[in-house]
């Protein structure tokens, strides 16, 4: 699929340049990414690819509810950072192993504990401070009234966001879900999602800690949608 010359692939990057930082509220660069044309990218320089459940041969829908059994994560608020929290696994993400998470307010996932503002940008980021992490929704989100938990298994460690919302809609919400598997691989789902929700302004893709190398599935354009 990704090697057919006669498909036409994603363009992945910033189409406008380089990113300013937005003040909160600021909704001018929504929608002006480069359109998702195919469920699947990649690889980036390190090998990555990624494929979605739209696609054939992708990932079948498969919703993990820890609603009862995951470990609540506490003091997520607007615009900060809480953890660490475990990974009871070494978790390869590119060439290195990861052993804790910290989650961000504004819809990441990361390894360090650095803060990720709400200006989202294109990946590779080619930032020193955006970097190491995993953009599930990388936007101005807003924690509300969500509930956020995590579980570890054996083989997988499910991290469960329930009713999450973004900056100035905090009525509206959406639940997503970051598996990420002890073999490297990692999978988001996305499911309620408000349809009052404004999804074209985020970032979804993977980050490694080294700001040129990274893989962007879609960034400030409409892709997401309920069973994804």
């Amino acid at each position: 699929l990704l090697n057919d010359p006669s498909i036409e692939h994603n363009q992945t990057g910033n189409p406008t340049g380089v990113r300013e930082e937005l003040t909160k509220g600021d909704e001018s660069a929504a929608g002006t990414g480069y359109p998702i044309v195919l469920g699947a990218g990649g690889p980036d320089d390190f090998g990555y690819v990624w494929i979605d459940s739209d696609e054939d041969g992708g990932p079948t829908f498969n919703w993990i509810d820890i609603t009862a059994t995951g470990t609540t994560i506490t003091g997520l608020s607007d615009d900060n950072t809480v953890g660490p929290f475990p990974i009871a696994f070494n978790f390869p993400f590119y060439g290195e192993d990861k052993t804790q998470f910290w989650v961000n307010s504004n819809g990441t996932i990361g390894f360090t504990s650095t803060y990720i503002g709400l200006s989202n940008t294109g990946i590779p980021t080619n930032n020193t401070t955006y970097r190491d992490m995993i953009a599930w929704f990388w936007d101005d989100c807003h924690p509300a009234s969500s509930t956020v938990k995590y579980q570890n298994f054996s083989d997988k460690l499910v991290v469960m966001f329930d009713n999450y919302s973004m900056y100035g809609y905090t009525s509206y919400t959406m639940d997503i879900e970051v598996i990420l598997y002890k073999n490297g691989k990692l999978m988001l789902m996305y499911n309620n999602i408000s349809s009052s929700l404004p999804l074209n302004s985020n970032t979804i893709g993977i980050q490694s800690s080294d700001i040129a190398l990274g893989l962007q599935v879609a960034y400030n354009t409409t892709y997401i949608h309920n069973g994804l």
